[in-house]
């Protein structure tokens, strides 16, 4: 970071009335300025921006973003298409075709010609599809770009962090990335991680300002926060000096974004296609050896035709971008889902998930908060209302309570000033901005006829310590009618530990071992019932006395309790018996007390199988080795805080279990970050969840984790379906090569360009609707893949040779049968050619499932398929009757008996593959579904 004395260059005031300030023709060291002097100079106020004057200075500094690598411009990927192992095989062939033309004076020119004009056709198909899953993902990308708190009109908005400009007056709270360099207005125990800029582990404490003036390095971080760091604790307002490339991060880095690499899956496809290749030219040099030494007089042209075939009909070339796209697309089916994936690679994994440890409130829940009970001074309280809504009473007794029954008064104060959230309504509904707990707290305030905002204004608020999973508590301090007084709300537990009296019948009680059990008894009698506790407190404090003092907290007066509900989701219950059924395990963890967390869990179905209950406490007393033993049989976490959830994590993974947790939180990020799966919310989370995360929830809902998993399981079954497909079809080329080769029959059965179509068919329309099928019913009721589990296992790869054999043999037997029946050998080579793609499309419906019948997979439920098919079977028909293909693909025109022949073989290739179904399922009935 450059000297205080070097400052941030940001924009000022231009000169006459209006419009937005220029940029200066030098550095503005806004460190060394008063917050009102920053804003006169910004254009700006308290309030913010308005609107419009927002729109002409994002017209002005551009976008707040910084600039990224430059991406490869479209002629370079399209050239890229050219560049893989089969295809560099190819160009060869196409040179050496041409050398040949010129050697032994025989015209393979149109060979040349159509071979590359197949592999033209073959990269605007790949470019094509590159693309589309390429803006698919951007999409995806879009849809979890981040945002930031700004002030509008003096009202809080959330926007895009790319429409935020120069004079906006932006908030930030725990876990908010910074959008922009700015200048700290307010503060409340503000700490950031700058250890991106600085290197320092620890967070810097940022303060506001109280004298304005020359300062050195310490105190220019101390005033000001930056772009791309990260909140830790506390929350500030501060008006934005500078965006995009303007910023410390814009300066220090010409571009910061990495590219994402390449999935275990993609990985292990890239090292299947160059082993392919190795066995290729292995094999294309015996083939060619065979074919030109065994018949003395076989050309040497023909030979090397023939290894061409081979080598074409070896290598898989379509398989990485099939795969690209597969995924692509199914990251597009997960979003409308509401999972956006973030990274490819949460893609392959989600098939593998054993255990789903989720967070409760507003996972689980619907993170609806209604206050319904109080016990407040030793007195039951009921509350009527619903929602966020101030309407509605507080009830004792069934008739309206007094606010000046005993302690009512500093009970509905404790929960208006000790609050960093505010009610909003729009378009006629009542809604939070800020926390759902806090928010239920307002709507009880208001319910008792009083503004939150009115007692806001007339208790200054001059201190504060934020709430922390660690503390499990959060203070304000006020300077009332009554003196300096502070309140503090949090768990029923630790206010008791810290109080020194407890109210009762509008008397400050000294704490006591049974006045304490009773509270705890009302405390678990609320939880037994499903409800959060809260408890809260208050303590007045000497005149002059330190706002921010440590132990602030210490020797306050209990109030009372507050029992909020919120519902679960009435849809979780069924996505859990959905997980039991696919073999996963779902944990819940919570940050309420034991019962409560019980009680959720039982109406849930979590604990239906049964399993445990541990708190933090308990996990606190258990030694590691002694955990590990035990996690399996936990269904339930209570009481436990972020540094819990990263234990809970490795001990579940130290059992070989592939985990999804779920978190909102900054202190969250490194169990999200250790998961196989991170999962982060996109409506409560926390920037900093998100980026750690692989994949957003847009819902919050345990449900969408559930659908995830289950498309994620059928994106891989798809790319096996796939894979399986284009191998039985290389095979089945290979063994019609070789079969024709050692026969020594009197001509090739195929040209390259033909087996090159029936690759491009096979990539084509079928490969891509095989891709996209509709999960078998059967996807949710099996158990989580392994993860060392080879993509190609021994079962798929038996049924590829099998199938390529079955297809291979036919092809071979019919070539040699037209042969010998007196047909000339262009007939023969186009009836083979023809059968071989009619097979393929056969093929097609066997590879929906390794199983069930193809009959059966089909049926309705993928017209898609049906439909790439026959466009196939178009083409094909076009290559065989139209003239001008005739040449460059060496075919002539089939008769109606030929198609006969055909269809009959198709048919026997979809009938050997049933049966052999059949078998399988005789002998494994477990498959039998």
């Amino acid at each position: 970071m450059r000297k205080g004395n070097e400052g941030e260059e940001g924009p000022r005031k231009a000169p006459g009335p209006g419009g937005p300030p220029a940029r200066p023709a030098t550095p503005v060291a806004w460190h060394t300025l008063g917050p009102e002097t920053v804003l006169d100079r910004l254009g700006s106020g308290p309030s913010g921006l308005d609107e419009a004057e927002s729109v002409r200075r994002l017209a002005l500094y551009g976008p707040n973003l910084l600039r990224e690598k430059p991406r490869p411009s479209a002629l370079r990927r399209f050239v890229a298409q050219f560049s893989s192992a089969p295809i560099l095989m190819l160009i060869a062939a196409i040179i050496i075709l041409l050398g040949l033309t010129l050697v032994f004076h025989e015209d393979h020119t149109t060979d040349a010609v159509v071979i590359f004009i197949v592999i033209f056709i073959n990269a605007v198909m790949g470019f094509v599809q590159e693309s589309k899953a390429e803006r698919a993902m951007e999409a995806l990308k879009r849809m979890t770009s981040p945002k930031a708190k700004v002030l509008r009109d003096g009202a809080p908005v959330v926007v895009d962090v790319r429409a935020v400009v120069p004079g906006d007056v932006i908030s930030l709270e725990e876990g908010d990335k910074v959008p922009a360099d700015a200048r700290v207005l307010t503060s409340t125990t503000l700490e950031v991680d700058e250890s991106m800029l600085t290197g320092e582990s620890l967070p810097a404490r940022k303060d506001q300002p109280e004298v304005p003036g020359p300062r050195a390095l310490l105190q220019e971080r101390t005033d000001m926060v930056f772009a791309g760091t990260v909140v830790t604790r506390g929350r500030t307002d501060a008006v934005v000096v500078a965006t995009g490339m303007e910023t410390e991060m814009g300066r220090i880095a010409t571009h910061i974004q990495e590219d994402e690499g390449k999935t275990p899956l993609q990985k292990r496809l890239d090292t299947l296609g160059k082993q392919i290749a190795v066995i290729a030219l292995f094999a294309v040099v015996l083939l060619f050896a065979i074919d030109y030494i065994a018949p003395p007089d076989n050309p040497v042209v023909e030979s090397f035709l023939l290894s061409v075939s081979l080598a074409v009909a070896i290598i898989p070339e379509g398989l990485p971008i099939v795969t690209l796209v597969t995924l692509a697309m199914g990251m597009q089916v997960m979003a409308r889902r509401h999972a956006v994936v973030r990274k490819l690679m949460a893609v392959e994994t989600l098939g593998s998930t054993t255990y789903i440890c989720s967070d409760k409130t507003g996972t689980l829940t619907r993170n609806e908060m209604t206050a319904r009970e109080m016990l407040v001074g030793g007195l039951e309280y009921t509350i009527s209302g619903d929602g966020y809504e101030p309407s509605g009473a507080i009830l004792r007794e069934g008739r309206p309570a007094d606010t000046g029954d005993p302690g009512l008064g500093d009970a509905l104060l404790c929960m208006a000033l000790c609050n960093g959230s505010h009610l909003a309504r729009k378009d006629g509904r009542w809604s939070v901005v800020g926390d759902p707990t806090e928010g239920a707290l307002l709507a009880v305030v208001g319910k008792a006829g009083l503004n939150p905002k009115e007692l806001m204004l007339r208790n200054t608020r001059c201190g504060e310590k934020v709430f922390d999973a660690r503390r499990k508590m959060m203070t304000t301090v006020h300077r009332t009618e009554g003196g300096v007084r502070a309140f503090v709300k949090g768990a029923p537990e630790v206010l008791l530990d810290l109080a020194g009296a407890i109210l009762r019948e509008g008397r400050a009680v000294p704490v006591d071992p049974l006045l304490r059990q009773r509270v705890m008894d009302e405390n678990a009698r609320y939880a037994s019932k499903a409800y959060r506790v809260l408890a809260l407190g208050v303590r007045s404090l000497p005149a002059g006395a330190d706002c921010c003092a440590e132990d602030i907290e210490r020797g306050l007066t209990f109030i009372g309790l507050v029992a909020i509900l919120d519902p679960p989701r009435p849809e979780v219950r069924g996505a859990i018996g959905r997980c039991r059924s696919a073999g996963m395990n779902v944990v819940m963890i919570t940050g309420d007390q034991r019962e409560t967390g019980r009680a959720v869990a039982s109406e849930l179905g979590i604990l239906d199988g049964g399993g445990g209950i541990l708190t933090g406490a308990d996990l606190e007393a258990l030694p590691d080795d002694r955990f590990r033993e035990k996690v399996d049989s936990v269904r339930v976490y209570a009481r436990v805080s972020p540094d819990h959830k990263l234990r809970i994590v490795r001990a579940l993974q130290d059992r070989g279990q592939v985990v999804a947790m779920t978190g909102d939180g900054v202190n969250d990020a490194p169990a999200l970050a250790r998961a196989d799966i991170g999962i982060s919310m996109g409506v409560s989370g926390t920037d900093v969840a998100r980026e750690a995360s692989d994949m957003v929830l847009t819902d919050d809902n345990f449900s969408s984790i559930v659908d995830a998993v289950e498309e994620g399981r059928r994106i891989y079954d798809n790319i096996r379906k796939f894979i399986r497909y284009q191998l039985s079809t290389n095979v089945g080329a290979i063994v019609l090569i070789f079969s024709a080769t050692l026969a020594m029959l009197a001509a090739i059965p195929l040209y390259p360009v033909q087996i090159l179509w029936v690759n491009i068919l096979m990539d084509g329309p079928p490969a891509v609707a095989l891709g996209l099928s509709p999960g078998s019913s059967m996807l949710m009721k099996r158990r989580p893949r392994r993860p060392e589990e080879r993509i190609l296992s021994r079962e798929i790869l038996s049924v590829v040779a099998f199938n390529g054999a079955v297809m291979g043999a036919l092809a071979f037997l019919l070539f040699r049968w037209d042969l010998q029946n007196g047909a000339s050998v262009a007939h023969a080579q186009t009836l083979t050619f023809t059968a071989f793609v009619v097979f393929q499309m056969f093929s097609v419906f066997s590879c929906i499932s390794m199983t069930r019948s193809a009959f059966r997979s089909y049926v309705g439920r993928n017209p898609l398929l049906l439909v790439a098919v026959a466009v196939s079977l178009l083409l094909q028909v076009l290559v065989v009757y139209v003239p001008l293909l005739n040449v460059p693909f060496h075919t002539v025109p089939l008769e109606l008996r030929d198609w006969g022949v055909i269809l009959g073989l198709g048919g026997l290739v979809l009938l050997v593959e049933e049966v052999r179904k059949a078998a399988v399922r005789a002998v494994r009935p477990e498959v039998r579904a």
